[in-house]
């Protein structure tokens, strides 16, 4: 019972540490780091290294490793990302000055300014534009992928078949995916949440169209390889806006999310993945994949590297930069997979095993790899945390906040933390939305009389 009880300390500790470096961990004011701890942390990993040290697993992975040791040195590397990070975090709040309770309290608080214009007329003209390169990008996707997996899903196929498409639309896809993850897969869900920040605060009813539109274009762009975990993401991402925008979220809007997750989850398995028997079971199912699931692929890294593989000594970084040192660029979740899993690999129903990003870490770097990419995520993320409470509070830059509050790579690659062109170009792309928008607003919008009981009332346009 001994790593019963230090579990038991380490979250206590990393909880008031998290609290301190996020300003609150209350669920109905759910921000950017209570969530990743909630979620990416405890829900993903920490329990699960308890589940497998504790013996209470029966996971058709898991049950490869037998050396004790490699469950121990997982466990004991998840419990040092807890107590690191968020130390990191706090050296960097320090740093910066920054009073996280004081600054979330004042933040959320504030009324959302618009963007340009009293009633950003410009801004909605150029979110249709946006609207439609979103749209066009969508059917680009579908057209490259030859169906629409969704559909083709519903319509009835087994289970491995759902699989192989799935690895079609993700690994093999024919067209250029910087067209189908940019414009697609990242800008619409940013678009519709810039359009639910306006539905908020205005009753034209030209948003609240705009809106709905986005929204059903984000649930087909989300859902074009068959993964779950996007479109969840996605729904959690209006939790976020809702505790920007009002200051907190109510336990019934919790409860009512909570429960529209459990049904998605129903029906993602139970009716198209065909999980009748196993959908509760720990070690299968939505239950098994979220609590081992993520964490399997921690436990591989310590068993193949550098034992089976040597150490990638950063050839995990991106095409340009590790072929100016002469090496192919290779993300540990590939090798990983290709060594668990080789048939499935071969057949295409196999495509990588993600996990904490300490996996990767040290795949490249060793335990000193592990030691300074904790330090630098936590850093990373408060530094985020810190930029976007002190930017102007606008449709714009909430929207940016909620999608990135839940889109941190954490259970990804440590590498995406280093460079990541989808976050660069996403930022570029709202520069460009922006830009046009004062373009707009200059050659072609005529701005009315400010009407001080409407700029009272929020944003809107007449």
């Amino acid at each position: 019972m001994s790593y019963l009880f230090i579990s038991i300390i380490v979250v206590i500790v990393s909880f008031f540490l998290f609290k301190k470096a996020a300003g609150t961990m209350s669920l109905t004011q759910l921000n950017m780091i209570s969530y990743n701890y909630y979620y990416s942390l405890i829900l993903q990993s920490f329990i699960g290294v308890n589940i497998v040290i504790l013996g209470l697993d029966n996971h058709y992975l898991l049950n490869r490793i037998n050396d004790f040791s490699i469950k121990q040195t997982a466990y004991f590397s998840v419990v040092f990302v807890m107590i690191l990070m968020p130390l990191s975090m706090l050296l960097t709040s320090f740093v910066c000055r920054f009073n996280a309770k004081k600054e979330w309290d004042l933040y959320t608080k504030r009324e959302i300014k618009h963007v340009i214009s009293a009633n950003d007329k410009a801004v909605f003209v150029t979110l249709i534009i946006f609207t439609m390169v979103s749209f066009l990008s969508i059917i680009y996707t579908f057209i490259s992928i030859g169906t629409i997996p969704l559909f083709k899903v519903l319509s009835g196929t087994t289970g491995e078949e759902a699989a192989r498409l799935r690895i079609i639309a993700s690994r093999e896809f024919d067209g250029i995916v910087y067209i189908r993850n940019i414009f697609g897969l990242t800008m619409t869900p940013i678009l519709s949440y810039i359009a639910y920040s306006y539905t908020v605060k205005s009753n034209y009813i030209g948003w609240k169209i705009l809106f709905r539109i986005l929204l059903v274009l984000s649930i087909f762009a989300l859902t074009y390889n068959l993964a779950k975990a996007p479109l969840l993401m996605y729904i959690s991402g209006f939790i976020f806006l809702k505790v920007i925008i009002k200051g907190k979220i109510n336990i019934q809007g919790i409860i009512k999310y909570v429960v529209m997750v459990i049904v998605l989850i129903g029906i993602f398995y139970i009716f198209i993945m065909n999980y009748k028997e196993r959908f509760l079971d720990i070690n299968s199912g939505p239950l098994g994949r979220i609590l081992l699931g993520q964490i399997t692929g921690l436990y591989f890294h310590f068993v193949y590297f550098p034992d089976v593989v040597p150490f990638l000594h950063g050839r995990s970084f991106p095409s340009f930069i590790s072929e100016l040192f002469g090496y192919e660029s290779v993300r540990s979740a590939r090798i990983v997979m290709e060594l668990v899993n080789p048939r499935g690999v071969e057949l295409g129903t196999a495509g990588v095993m993600n996990t904490l990003f300490i996996g990767e870490a040290y795949a490249n770097f060793g335990w000193i790899g592990v030691f300074f990419g904790i330090i630098y995520v936590g850093l990373f993320i408060q530094l985020m945390y810190i930029i976007f409470m002190r930017l102007p509070k606008n449709p714009i830059t909430i929207a940016l906040f909620a999608y990135y509050s839940y889109s941190l790579p954490l259970t990804g690659g440590f590498f995406d933390f280093i460079y990541n062109p989808g976050m660069f170009i996403t930022l570029i792309i709202i520069l460009f939305f922006y830009i046009i928008a004062i373009i707009i607003h200059h050659l072609f919008v005529r701005i009315k009389p400010i009407d001080i009981k409407k700029q009272k009332e929020g944003i809107g346009i007449e």
